[in-house]
C-alpha cells in the first residue's frame, strides 16, 4: 500500500488525522490526502508536509475546531489558499473543506468531492492525485491520467485553466521543476507564453511558495523571457 511508505513522524500524523475523521464519519466527514505528499510517495520520495481536503464538514468553524483539537491547542493559522495550517506530531498539515479549497471554490468551480476536484479543479499535473482515506482497505490512489503521462515524460504541465493568479501558477511550476527534477511540458510552455509577469510580483509568489530562487532563476527554469524593464527617462 502506498501510504505504508510513509516514515515517522508523517506516519503518526496521518494516523491521528485518520482516527479523528473516522470518529466523524456518521456526520458525513471523509478525508483525502491530496497532491504533493501522494505524488512524492508515487515517485519514491518522502513528503515534506501533508495536505488534506475534507468532504462533509458542515462549516468553516467546525473545521477550525477539529484542527485545534488535532494541534493540541497550538496555533492554527489561515493560509492564503482558503485552508488552515497547523502541526500534528511536528508535521506541517494544511486542511480545507472541499468547498473552500482555493482551487475548487469560486464561480463555476464548485466541487463537492475530491474526484470532481481532480477532474477539473487542480492546476498542475503534479497536484493531480489523491488518496481517499478509508475508501478501500488499500486506500487506493485516485489521479488524473495527466499525472501519469506527465511523470512518464518527466514533465510538469497544466491540467486545467485556473482562477489562480499566473504568478502563483508559475511559481508553483518552477518549484516543482526544480524540486522534482522535471521540465516544463507543452501545456506549461503555452501557459508561460500567454502570461508575462513582472519580477516584483513573481518574486513575491516565489517567496510565498518557498521556492528558494530568484525571479531570473525561475524564468530560466521555465524558459521565460527576461522581464521587460521600463527605459529610464533622461535627466536634462
Amino acid at each position: 500500500m502506498l501510504l505504508d511508505k510513509l516514515q515517522e513522524p508523517h506516519r503518526s500524523a496521518l494516523a491521528r488525522v485518520r482516527r479523528s475523521v473516522a470518529l466523524r464519519t456518521r456526520r458525513g466527514w471523509r478525508a483525502s490526502l491530496l497532491g504533493g505528499a501522494v505524488r512524492d510517495l508515487v515517485i519514491g520520495r518522502q513528503p515534506h508536509d501533508l495536505d488534506f481536503v475534507l468532504d462533509g464538514v458542515e462549516s468553516k468553524d467546525a473545521l477550525h475546531v477539529w484542527a485545534t483539537l488535532l494541534a493540541d491547542g497550538a496555533r492554527v493559522s489561515v493560509t492564503g489558499f482558503g485552508g488552515l495550517r497547523f502541526e500534528v506530531d511536528g508535521v506541517e498539515v494544511d486542511a480545507w473543506r472541499v468547498e473552500d479549497n482555493a482551487i475548487g471554490a469560486g464561480p463555476g468551480r464548485h466541487h463537492e468531492t475530491i474526484g470532481s476536484v481532480l477532474a477539473g479543479g487542480v492546476t498542475l499535473t503534479t497536484d493531480a492525485c489523491a488518496v481517499v482515506l478509508g475508501a478501500t482497505p488499500a486506500d487506493d490512489v485516485e489521479c488524473t491520467t495527466h499525472l501519469l503521462h506527465a511523470l512518464e515524460r518527466g514533465e510538469v504541465g497544466i491540467v486545467s485553466s485556473s482562477r489562480l493568479m499566473p504568478t502563483i501558477v508559475l511559481a508553483r511550476a518552477a518549484k516543482a521543476c526544480v524540486d522534482l527534477g522535471l521540465r516544463p511540458g507543452p501545456s506549461l510552455v503555452e501557459f508561460v507564453a500567454a502570461n508575462l509577469v513582472g519580477d516584483m510580483s513573481f518574486g513575491v509568489a516565489l517567496r510565498r511558495h518557498r521556492a528558494g530562487m530568484t525571479p531570473a532563476q525561475a524564468r530560466e527554469v521555465l524558459g521565460m523571457p527576461p522581464a521587460q524593464t521600463r527605459p529610464r527617462k533622461s535627466v536634462t
